[in-house]
């Protein structure tokens, strides 16, 4: 699955994936972290898993995944969730650090982005601009939209 396939879905209605090849999860990695969609692969007959309408639960972070009350994890999701929200809490305290190297030079700090929905994300994050905008994704939507 590439970066264009994954926007091809509906973003309201899709929060994680579950594929069955891990082949297909890293080139859509960036476009997937920027709309903060989880992702698991490498499940084996995970169509034989689960049944149509089966409500899952993804930890990209950990390559987990809970179907139903087939619980495919050590470590319960309502944990990871708090752990999550810690992580997070910690960035946004950093969020307005001033950048400055071990020697005392201050830096600009800026964020990739691929497309507009990543732009909300620079004064989310602290970012003075987007250092990089990767074009070939614009390229690969532009191949979507014209089927």
């Amino acid at each position: 699955m590439g970066p264009a396939a994954l926007l091809e879905y509906d973003r309201a209605k899709i929060r994680g994936l579950v594929l069955e090849e891990s082949g297909c999860i890293e080139p859509c990695r960036d476009r997937r972290r920027a709309l903060g969609i989880a992702a698991v692969g490498d499940v084996a007959n995970i169509v034989d898993l689960v049944e149509p309408g089966d409500a899952l639960i993804v930890d990209g972070l950990t390559a987990t995944f809970i179907c139903g009350r087939r619980r495919m994890s050590s470590i319960p999701m309502p944990e990871k969730a708090r752990l999550r929200a810690r992580k997070q809490a910690q960035y946004h305290k950093l969020r307005d650090v001033p950048a400055v190297t071990k020697d005392g030079i201050a830096i600009d700090l800026h964020m990739n982005a691929g497309m507009v929905v990543d732009l909300q994300h620079v004064a989310e994050t602290g970012a003075v601009s987007v250092g990089l905008f990767r074009t070939e994704i614009q390229f690969m939507l532009a191949r979507v939209c014209q089927r």
